[in-house]
């Protein structure tokens, strides 16, 4: 029994890295969902349910209902959008599913691909400093300034030739 529970948390730990990658990596949270429990399921660990938040990546399982359930939770941390690695990582995901590899192969096939790092070419594209447009307001030569709607949200941005920014000392 204790070595099949080692074998559940270890089939469990595969699917929340893999779909720490993914969510990372820009999927949906259906598709990290699908992907996990395709994974587990590759894994032989049947009968078990997913959570993904923005936050968390939580798995449960229960073969019976006179067994503890087995639970892990995974934070997730942002970190910048690797497409290079997610197209890795779906093949891994796939050759499992598949039978081409064993979970044991998968795992290190994960961590060989998050462990990597970036390119050095993604890397200095990356700490490039963001160009002006990405400010709140757009560049023109009148101010504008935020109103409110009707209801009393501030929501969009208009202009006004009378209004200029505070002054500061």
């Amino acid at each position: 029994m204790t070595e099949r529970r080692g074998e559940v948390y270890e089939a469990l730990d595969l699917a929340l890295r893999i779909g720490e990658v993914l969510l990372l990596s820009g999927a949906g949270a259906a598709d990290v969902t699908a992907a996990m429990l395709a994974v587990t399921d590759a894994c032989g660990v049947h009968n078990v349910s997913a959570d993904v938040t923005f936050v968390d990546l939580t798995l449960r399982h229960q073969p019976a209902i006179d067994v503890p359930a087995a639970l892990q939770v995974r934070r997730v941390t942002w970190r910048p959008v690797d497409y290079a690695e997610l197209i890795e990582v779906d093949e891994t995901v796939n050759s499992l599913v598949a039978g081409d590899i064993t979970r044991r192969e998968a795992r290190d096939q994960v961590a060989r691909i998050v462990s990597t790092g970036r390119s050095t070419s993604r890397r200095r594209a990356a700490s490039w400093p963001r160009s002006s447009r990405s400010s709140p307001r757009p560049r023109s030569s009148r101010w504008i300034r935020r109103e409110s709607s009707p209801r009393g949200s501030s929501c969009c941005w208009r202009e006004s030739a009378s209004w200029a920014p505070p002054r500061t000392p």
